[in-house]
């Protein structure tokens, strides 16, 4: 809702005599008696209440010409981020289908079309990034990894109304470390207490945090021609079983030596899991947390904070 600002004027109240005839000339100082004192002047009427005060209608004669220039600027308009929004989203025709772009826009713009000032900057941010990377797709919901940080801190933003002070995945939860997985490239965020079995295609690390399991699996690639979205789909829908239906894809990454995607999703006994599918050297590494009720940052600082070494 934009705020309206009416600056208030100070008017000037002056008493004026009755009457139309002029009142007489005051006779000269020496034409007094001597024991006539000079007449008082006239009584001024007291101000009016400033609740009697009103603002100067716009186009006033006696409105203060200074005061517009006074008044701090309105905010800006939600319409225009939800016109970046549509734009972003028409920018995607020729991959995605007509109804896919009508979704997105239903999707995303009324989401981010907001008029905290605060968070303008971030959502603006976040989807000038998605008009320049042509590996984003909010039409089916996929977004590239710098991208995803960037819509991450929006919805950080909109939720706190302040814009995060770090990208996500940049700062490391109190108390965790940053732990090399060793016969990996890989390194994690993780709490502390890791526990680490098996080794080769069969190691796994795996620590625990506030009720939140937070571990990272190796296994063989299921093969596929190319890692895109719909081979991460089926990876994804065979892994999760009865928790695949909330399953939500996104911040994908396809390069020439690997593939990763983020999801989440949310199982029929109300579990939630946040996690990273990542396919390198014809190997499967998925990062996970899972947690049994409400919101959980960590698990966003986990899944982000998965990284190959030579990436960081």
């Amino acid at each position: 809702m934009q705020r309206r600002h009416a600056a208030l004027g100070l008017t000037t109240w002056l008493l004026l005599g009755c009457g139309s005839s002029p009142p007489p000339p005051a006779p000269a100082p020496g034409d007094l008696p001597p024991q006539t004192a000079a007449p008082e002047p006239a009584p001024t009427a007291d101000p009016p209440d400033d609740d009697a005060l009103e603002p100067p209608a716009a186009g006033d004669a006696n409105a203060d010409p200074n005061a517009a220039a006074d008044a701090p600027p309105p905010p800006p308009p939600s319409a225009a981020l939800e016109e970046l929004c549509e734009q972003t989203c028409d920018a995607m025709a020729d991959k995605c289908s007509a109804a896919q772009i009508k979704k997105c826009k239903l999707s995303y713009c009324p989401k981010y079309a907001t008029d905290e000032r605060a968070c303008e900057a971030v959502v603006r941010e976040a989807f000038e990034c998605a008009r320049t990377h042509k590996d984003v797709l909010l039409c089916s919901n996929v977004v590239s990894d710098t991208c995803g940080r960037r819509f991450f801190a929006a919805d950080e933003c909109l939720a706190t109304g302040k814009p995060p002070e770090k990208a996500v995945g940049e700062t490391i939860p109190e108390g965790w470390a940053r732990t090399e997985l060793q016969g990996t490239p890989f390194s994690a965020a993780l709490p502390p207490g890791v526990r680490k079995t098996g080794s080769g295609l069969e190691a796994r690390w795996e620590a625990s945090d506030q009720g939140t399991t937070y571990d990272v699996a190796i296994e063989p690639a299921p093969p596929a021609k190319k890692y895109d979205q719909k081979a991460f789909y089926r990876i994804a829908s065979k892994r999760l079983g009865a928790c695949a239906p909330k399953m939500k894809l996104f911040a994908l990454i396809e390069e020439p030596t690997y593939s990763l995607i983020h999801y989440k999703t949310q199982c029929p006994d109300k579990t939630q899991e946040r996690g990273v599918l990542y396919v390198l050297d014809g190997r499967l590494y998925v990062a996970r947390a899972r947690w049994t009720a409400g919101d959980n940052p960590n698990a966003e600082a986990f899944a982000f904070g998965f990284q190959q070494r030579d990436r960081r």
